[in-house]
């Protein structure tokens, strides 16, 4: 159909009788023309042509005892194409193709080795021919969904997971298992990554929110072992949500820690941290030998601090 909406092709399919004079003029218009001089075409035969906006025959496939012959082109094919069941297509189908590729199985150097290997893929080129873009491989994917035991609470036991594996020429196998599913959510006003352990349950979470930014320019080494311990305990027990917790919570933890830090801080200023007053000074003058212990301000106790909060809350 034209811009103007004016059908400017026809699509014509049957079988060709004797006795049917459309039949028997389309077998003669075929043979009549000359581009078409290499088609055999007979009684009985299958066909499936597009006519132009004149009506001639412009192009179609003939089928008759396993041979297709396309009208268009020196192309005949031999063999059965069997279609069993119903086969429909509605819809519009727009294509616009500039490809040039080879596809198969080729030889190429192996780019650790430089010795030639043999893959399967798909090579696109450009007009001169050179290589713009290709995939290739020459390993078998596998991907099931399987069982592997593992160790866990000190007892052996089977865990089902998806398994994926790779299997070079030589027969060697890399593969990954994976038993524990990823979620990704939003919670309070953070972004939580959880990962699921086979029996549903979340068994690890990370969860970030706000804003970070970092600038580094740094050189470190850590070697760690132990256990740090919060007098927060009181305000957030065991097993609370902690991207969920309550105004009161946030005010009591964010105040301990303020307190905290300027305690530390203020310590570090006037030296009272690290023993400016120690029991047996080494100054000169008057100050040698004494003991300025009773001088030293008591520091307040965080936990008593933090309690006094919780309880003013209840």
């Amino acid at each position: 159909m034209d811009k103007n909406g004016n059908v400017t092709m026809h699509k014509m399919s049957g079988v060709f009788q004797e006795g049917n004079k459309a039949h028997e003029a389309l077998m003669n218009e075929i043979k009549s023309n000359k581009d078409f001089s290499h088609v055999k075409v007979e009684n009985g035969q299958g066909f499936d042509l597009t006519s132009g906006a004149d009506g001639k025959v412009a192009t179609g496939t003939l089928v008759k005892g396993g041979v297709s012959q396309n009208l268009n082109q020196n192309i005949v094919r031999k063999g059965s194409d069997i279609q069993d069941g119903y086969f429909a297509k509605t819809g519009f189908s727009l294509q616009n193709l500039n490809e040039r590729s080879n596809s198969g199985a080729f030889p190429i150097a192996d780019p650790d080795t430089g010795k030639p290997i043999t893959v399967q893929g798909k090579w696109f080129s450009d007009e001169k021919g050179n290589v713009i873009s290709a995939q290739y491989t020459n390993i078998k994917n596998g991907e099931v969904f399987t069982a592997q035991k593992v160790t866990t609470g000190g007892k052996e036991t089977w865990q089902y997971g998806v398994s994926k594996s790779q299997v070079g020429p030589d027969g060697k196998r890399v593969f990954s298992f994976k038993s524990v599913s990823d979620r990704e959510v939003a919670t309070g006003e953070f972004v939580a990554k959880e990962k699921i352990g086979p029996d549903g349950k979340t068994i690890y979470q990370n969860a970030e929110g706000g804003q970070n930014v970092n600038w580094y320019h740094q050189y470190m080494q850590h070697e760690k072992i132990g256990s740090e311990q919060s007098v927060l305990r009181p305000v957030v027990g065991f097993g609370t949500d902690l991207t969920n917790l309550q105004p009161w919570q946030m005010t009591a933890i964010r105040t301990g820690g303020q307190i905290h830090t300027g305690i530390e801080g203020s310590l570090k200023m006037t030296g009272l941290k690290g023993g400016l007053f120690p029991d047996k000074a080494n100054n000169a003058g008057n100050l040698s030998g004494r003991n300025w212990k009773h001088l030293e301000p008591k520091k307040p106790s965080i936990r008593e601090i933090v309690e006094d909060i919780v309880n003013k809350q209840q």
